[in-house]
């Protein structure tokens, strides 16, 4: 096994055992999602009052737009490293294709097209112990209750998780670049991205929270499996970064 690959293993082994374990304690406590979305659902109005409030949903759609920006300028940057043959503000190819194809796989395919459109798991605001009238299931279990755009797994905090990432990769690259303050603090935002929209899908009854954190967890899994072909972080020694981002591409 070649030396590099072992840290990729290390983190896939962690998440896989990470995937098992929460999955394991919804077989156990299968109605602690219940539990969790009852904190924030009003028996009187049966609603969610957070639902359609203009700030969590401002933030939500501004979540939902910087990713749309990033994935397109990823693109553009991507496949102008290629026709140029040299590094794109200060990143390589690699590493823009790397964000092309994360939010392709996992946002995309793996979510959307695939556990979404498939899953048929109703959200919480349809269920029955919430004033609807389907049934509620655990994550772990397919079913019949929702025809299209589900609750299993959120798209929002999948679209979240595969932004932090990105900007979390754009960071490291530029590390040594920016004031220490300031990256620290960009840092800090793109970490809080993915939590604060999952944050708003659970407590406006749009999302269980088995569904954001599998949903982290799934693109997450896309995202180490992935680098361990695109290779996108940049050298680990810093009188490194710019030869490299001089010489690859």
């Amino acid at each position: 096994m070649p030396p590099n690959d072992r840290p990729h293993l290390r983190v896939l082994a962690g998440l896989m055992a990470a995937a098992v374990a929460l999955m394991a304690i919804y077989a156990i406590w299968p109605r602690l999602d219940l539990a969790v979305s009852a904190h924030f659902y009003d028996a009187a109005s049966q609603s969610f009052p957070l639902n359609g409030q203009r700030l969590p949903e401002t933030v939500r759609m501004a979540v939902w737009n910087l990713s749309a920006v990033v994935l397109t300028g990823a693109l553009v940057a991507f496949l102008a490293g290629l026709a140029l043959r040299r590094p794109i503000a200060g990143l390589p190819a690699r590493a823009w294709g790397f964000m092309v194809a994360l939010y392709a796989l996992g946002p995309g395919l793996l979510v959307e097209e695939g556990l979404k459109s498939h899953w048929g798991r109703a959200r919480p605001d349809r269920v029955a112990e919430f004033g609807g009238t389907a049934l509620f299931s655990p994550p772990w279990l397919p079913t019949d209750q929702c025809l299209r755009n589900c609750s299993f797994v959120s798209g929002e905090a999948a679209g979240g998780m595969a932004l932090a990432l990105s900007l979390g990769l754009i960071l490291l690259w530029w590390r040594g670049r920016l004031p220490r303050g300031l990256w620290r603090g960009l840092a800090l935002v793109a970490g809080l991205l993915p939590l604060a929209v999952s944050a708003q899908r659970v407590m406006a009854g749009r999302h269980f929270l088995s569904d954001v954190l599998f949903a982290f967890l799934f693109v997450a899994i896309t995202a180490t499996i992935l680098a361990r072909f695109l290779r996108p972080l940049p050298p680990p020694a810093p009188a490194a970064v710019d030869k490299a981002t001089d010489s690859s591409y």
